[in-house]
């Protein structure tokens, strides 16, 4: 494997195969492969785009994300695409079709049910409470926030994450960004990989508090210098370098052998000593749990609502930003007077009752179109599109009935027709809900 310079910079990529390392520390190798991942044409480009997505949603050009500081890959034009239309939307359409299509699909919240096939009493009573034990870990964690949470990154990002995870002896679940998540680029190509990681930042006390016991003194005294020499978070680009946070990096390798021996979990900082955590990993899942808008037709990531709309979005903000111009330039008020006439420009003013003495022609008052009127009803026939190429209803973001619509009945059915376009990305909603619960489960086992 080779760096963005094309330096060698491991032996292997099987970082998780102890024999494979040749020396190389099981922290710095899992490191220089994720590093290798980060700063690849495709991660850098797909981490571009996403930075592009949350900028129009936020409606904030200068939006600068923690994870472009550092190593971490650069937005640019030529690795996010056009970034040229970066600015303010006076109509941000895109973020008001993101929230209508959140609040007509993630508040549906799905209720868990274990269903038996033909079992005794004995086995439903044990399904009825499994149930609202799954019940109870949802709403202890607020999982349903979490995930409506994670509906939203979908549609900004190409996919939104929740982990479902073991703290001491309870479940626990966090949000994930998107940012975080490192798979390689051709393993992860059918969405099927082995091996996936994710950086994040850590303050240097919390990675102490939760790393440092259990090790040897000779290991603390390693960790312990690994830390403080770690590279900041602001390290690089835009920052000084004294931020107390750092980056740490976790890699997952799930198991090919049946006992799960090849499988491995590795938790490291940069630097000699980093490794903070290395055990096995017998499950055939991650940790991590992804949603899609719309599945991609290669790659790990999915298709954001936001990428599917935002060239209608750009082309709106540049007809407005046309009319403003045109209309700043041409229609403000302005008076004819022939020349050399003996009107007293004075007399001309927006006091109520005033008079203009004039002899000869009197003046004329001119107020001009600034375009015309074919680029006003383009900008609404782009409105329109922009709700109608996802399926989204327009109704449905100003909260009012289809026009025409009056009876009760006609109303619910013109939702049951509304709701048709979103069938496939509901049953994804209802589905994933279902792996949520049984990494649930499993995390509780």
């Amino acid at each position: 494997m080779r760096d963005e310079n094309g330096g060698e910079v491991l032996a292997t990529n099987q970082w998780w195969d102890d024999r494979a390392l040749q020396g190389t520390e099981p922290g710095a190798a899992m490191v220089q492969v994720c590093k290798a991942i980060q700063s690849s044409p495709q991660t850098m480009r797909d981490r571009g785009v996403d930075m592009r997505m949350v900028r129009l949603y936020e409606n904030d050009p200068a939006l600068v994300s923690l994870y472009q500081f550092g190593d971490g890959p650069k937005v640019s034009a030529s690795s996010g695409g056009d970034l040229s239309g970066d600015g303010t939307d006076i109509w941000n359409g895109l973020r008001a079709v993101v929230d209508t299509a959140s609040a007509e699909i993630s508040s549906k919240t799905p209720r868990i049910r274990a269903v038996t096939n033909g079992g005794n009493y004995t086995l439903k009573r044990r399904a009825k409470l499994l149930a609202k034990f799954v019940a109870a870990i949802f709403d202890e964690t607020d999982m349903y926030e979490l995930t409506q949470q994670a509906f939203v990154d979908a549609c900004i990002f190409k996919y939104g994450v929740i982990q479902v995870y073991r703290d001491k002896d309870r479940v626990a679940a966090q949000r994930v960004l998107p940012f975080e998540i490192l798979v390689d680029p051709t393993e992860g190509a059918f969405q099927m990989p082995r091996s996936l990681y994710r950086r994040r930042p850590m303050d240097k006390d919390a990675v102490r508090g939760q790393f440092l016991g259990g090790k040897s003194v000779k290991e603390q005294v390693l960790l312990e210098r690994a830390i403080e020499a770690a590279p900041s978070v602001d390290a690089g680009r835009g920052g000084n370098g004294k931020s107390r946070l750092i980056w740490v990096w976790e890699g997952y390798h799930l198991p090919w052998r049946a006992d799960g021996s090849d499988g491995r979990h590795r938790i490291a900082i940069e630097g000699t000593g980093g490794t903070l955590l290395d055990e096995k990993y017998k499950r055939q899942r991650f940790p991590f749990l992804f949603f899609r808008w719309a599945n991609a037709t290669m790659g790990f990531g999915g298709k954001s609502l936001s990428d599917i709309i935002a060239p209608t979005q750009l082309e709106i903000r540049r007809l407005i930003e046309k009319i403003s111009r045109s209309e700043r330039l041409a229609c403000v008020p302005r008076v004819a007077l022939p020349r050399g006439s003996k009107i007293i420009k004075s007399h001309i003013n927006n006091k109520e009752g005033s008079y203009i003495e004039f002899t000869g022609q009197p003046p004329l008052f001119l107020s001009p179109q600034a375009l015309s009127p074919e680029v006003y009803r383009q900008l609404e026939r782009h409105w329109d599109k922009l709700w109608e190429i996802p399926g989204v209803a327009r109704n449905l973001g100003t909260g009012s009935k289809p026009q025409g619509v009056i009876s009760g009945q006609g109303q619910r059915d013109a939702k049951d027709i509304a709701s048709q376009r979103f069938a496939v990305v509901q049953q994804r909603w209802d589905k994933w809900h279902i792996k949520v619960a049984g990494a649930v489960i499993d995390e509780a086992k």
